[in-house]
């Protein structure tokens, strides 16, 4: 089992001058005072990866914590998930998730707290994101204990981001409709392309459609010497990649967004062998539900004719965006047979965040970036109720911290971990003051993306625009 006594961490290690002075706001400072046991909670999380829904030492970890800090759960949730209650118990009520499963990378970066399970590393932040929420449940907790919480904020720790569609399966499980019931939920991404302290975000779709591909190409294998005696699956695989990459071209306008890529061709083994058999797959990505069936479509059309052309025999796998596809089978190699929908922030969820990013760094801090072509189940949770996923900007050249997501070499910037934590915090009064008190909406931040894809824009927003037109 993971420690239950957490990594000292020096000032050294945490690469903290003793010259950097205390934040000005009141939360970054109980943020800051706890830079050290966040760290720790994050190297203790790196060091013991876990992938999927196979979280039994992580999920127990922070179970640990949170009876550590007095604050009462439910588990188990989507098998190794957990839902932890701070505040009144009653409405209005405010989400906020992390999720906690690793990659199955080998890890590259060599440092005290290296992944100890060989082939398993935490290379997308997930153990950062869990550390920085059980922070703010530390923060959160207080202000309970204080009386100052007005509603109730729910902490969802979620299995299975990685392709497993986790987010779906606590949906499918009750959270959303558990009372008191959510009403606004949010999110939070470490993000190395991004330099560090910067929070982003933006109004309307902020990361991609995700799903998958996967083709088995059988034909009739022989000599090498006599190829005009087989049906060669190889000639088959190649045409089949040669055609998807005309799919983006071809298919999609220049003024939107596409991918189809294929990452993996498998087939043959001997130099004078041609194979019965072989396969590719890849990644499907778009900004928009509509456009990803598109995708698909041509996508299942360019494997059946380049099949039928050669006279190999298609077996054919597509995820899925059916509700039913956390139930399906998945195959070898792939971690679940979901398509993951667009992430979409609501209007009211993006301001109310950017709201709280704005209480904590200067507004040249707080930036609106273009969508990603990332995936991220999160998106499971906007369907059904308002609220925002963010990025927490983590690129650092002199630490090396710009490698990217899902990289062997992928690091952490861990002085970004209480401002992710206070992040959290703000977030969750943010939107508690709007729910409290309707007026408040009118008091929020504009946005500078106007004409969202998703809901009406809010007042201040709409009078915002209407000046600079005056202007």
């Amino acid at each position: 089992m993971l420690p239950v006594v957490f990594a000292a961490v020096s000032a050294a290690d945490a690469r903290v001058s003793a010259a950097d002075a205390p934040p000005p706001s009141v939360t970054l400072q109980q943020a800051y005072s706890l830079r050290d046991w966040t760290i720790g909670l994050r190297r203790d999380l790196h060091k013991c990866p876990e992938l999927l829904y196979e979280l039994k030492e992580t999920s127990a970890f922070v179970r640990k914590v949170l009876d550590g800090l007095h604050i009462p759960y439910e588990y188990p949730v989507a098998q190794e998930g957990i839902v932890a209650t701070i505040g009144t118990g009653e409405a209005p009520c405010v989400a906020l998730r992390a999720d906690m499963d690793a990659l199955p990378i080998y890890e590259e970066v060599e440092s005290s707290f290296r992944s100890e399970t060989a082939g398993k590393m935490h290379a997308c932040g997930h153990d950062a994101h869990t550390s920085m929420l059980l922070t703010a449940a530390r923060l959160l907790k207080e202000r309970e204990m204080a009386g100052s919480l007005s509603g109730t904020v729910k902490l969802l720790f979620q299995p299975a981001e990685e392709g497993g569609a986790g987010g779906l399966a606590m949906v499918e499980a009750g959270v959303l409709q558990a009372k008191p019931q959510i009403a606004r939920i949010f999110a939070m991404h470490v993000w190395p392309g991004l330099a560090s302290g910067t929070i982003a975000g933006r109004e309307g779709t902020i990361m991609a459609a995700a799903g998958f591909f996967h083709a088995r190409l059988s034909g009739h294998g022989g000599h090498a010497a006599m190829p005009h005696t087989t049906t060669d699956p190889l000639v088959c695989l190649a045409t089949a990649v040669q055609g998807l990459q005309t799919i983006v071209a071809r298919n999609v306008a220049p003024t939107e967004a596409g991918v189809v890529s294929t990452t993996f061709v498998r087939g043959g083994s001997a130099y004078n062998i041609i194979p019965g058999e072989a396969e590719l797959g890849g990644t499907l990505r778009s900004l928009t539900k509509e456009g990803y069936d598109v995708l698909e479509e041509r996508t299942a059309a360019v494997l059946r004719g380049s099949a039928s052309m050669l006279g190999c025999r298609l077996n054919l796998t597509l995820s899925s965006f059916a509700a039913d596809c956390t139930r399906r089978a998945a195959p070898a190699g792939a971690p679940g047979a979901c398509t993951f929908p667009p992430t979409v922030n609501h209007a009211v969820g993006w301001a109310e965040a950017r709201r709280a990013a704005l209480r904590l760094v200067d507004a040249e801090d707080v930036v609106e970036v273009p969508p990603t072509m990332g995936g991220e189940d999160f998106a499971y949770f906007l369907e059904h109720v308002p609220g925002a996923m963010v990025f927490l900007g983590t690129g650092n050249a002199s630490q090396k911290t710009d490698v990217n997501l899902h990289n062997p070499r992928f690091k952490m910037d861990e002085n970004q971990l209480h401002l992710g934590a206070a992040l959290h915090v703000e977030m969750a009064l943010s939107a508690l003051e709007s729910l409290n008190d309707p007026a408040a909406a009118s008091k929020l931040p504009c946005s500078k993306l106007h004409g969202s894809e998703h809901g009406s824009e809010h007042p201040s927003c709409a009078e915002g625009t209407a000046m600079e037109a005056e202007d």
